[in-house]
């Protein structure tokens, strides 16, 4: 959802999560690259994995993450505050 600055992820274990579509090292929109299953930032070449975990500097931590929550089977996403987080955890996955 390129529009609205986040990718909706869906998790193997059927859970969703939506990650910012922003670096969080200067702000660079990040780019999802399918054949790679990996998030990348233009300005540094700096790689995400599927849920939005850092794998190299110069990146601080994670994609920020946007809270997600289902009504009547419908995903909304809260775009107005970015969550910080240290790494990936389940817990942060939504599900149905």
């Amino acid at each position: 959802f390129p529009e609205q600055r986040f990718f909706l992820i869906r998790a193997h274990e059927g859970g969703f999560l939506a990650v910012h579509n922003r670096c969080p090292h200067l702000g660079c929109t990040v780019t999802w690259e399918p054949e790679k299953n990996h998030f990348l930032c233009p300005c540094h070449a700096a790689k995400f994995d599927f849920y939005g975990d850092f794998e190299n500097p110069p990146v601080p931590r994670p994609l920020d993450t946007f809270k997600v929550t289902i009504e009547d089977r419908v995903v909304y996403v809260d775009t107005s505050t970015p969550e910080q987080r240290k790494h990936f955890e389940a817990e942060q996955l939504t599900y149905v």
